[in-house]
């Protein structure tokens, strides 16, 4: 509780130095995602953690107006979770990029999304929100050549055949200098 509470302190003074008008990062839509995910985190000594985590993204979805319908719905709001967005018309230009990538990525992109570390073997992209948010800043790239690039690097871990390597259910994986 304390390390959740000190990290919703940083959070409210990051690029404090910019301004002494209040928090750049700590406006309304990002108070209300972060509070939503204290709530969800609340009820982690009550239900399992996957229905934590699966409450938290399901409720990002219905702020965007996503419906949750298939896995592949599921794996978008998972990307609405790690590209920051909170609002229709974001979710409208990741719905496009997503729809640009052909069917079988689609399948390999929602199969890692949806794999959780704990039943099923699953990858940590470290730092995959910064490569989402650097795609996005980026005039030279697109949101598609982001997924596209993310589906590159799954085939070549899923190539290298990384979990037959290790007894842990989750492997991470650096993309820091992606």
């Amino acid at each position: 509780k304390t390390y959740l509470l000190a990290s919703i302190c940083v959070l409210t003074g990051v690029t404090g130095s910019n301004t002494l008008a209040g928090s750049q990062f700590f406006n309304e839509d990002n108070g209300r995602t972060v509070l939503h995910a204290a709530r969800c985190l609340a009820r982690i000594t009550s239900d399992s953690a996957q229905s934590v985590y699966w409450s938290y993204v399901a409720h990002r979805a219905e702020l965007v107006e996503l419906t949750l319908d298939s896995p592949e719905t599921l794996a978008v709001a998972r990307l609405v979770c790690l590209t920051r967005i909170v609002g229709r018309n974001g979710l409208q230009k990741l719905q496009d990029a997503w729809d640009m990538i052909c069917d079988i990525d689609r399948v390999s992109l929602t199969e890692c999304l949806l794999a959780d570390g704990i039943d099923t073997p699953a990858f940590t992209f470290v730092f995959l929100p910064l490569y989402f948010a650097n795609a996005k800043a980026n005039s030279k790239i697109t949101l598609s050549d982001a997924l596209q690039c993310l589906v590159n690097v799954l085939r070549k871990l899923e190539y290298a055949n990384c979990f037959a390597m290790t007894d842990a259910t989750t492997v991470h994986v650096n993309i820091e200098s992606l």
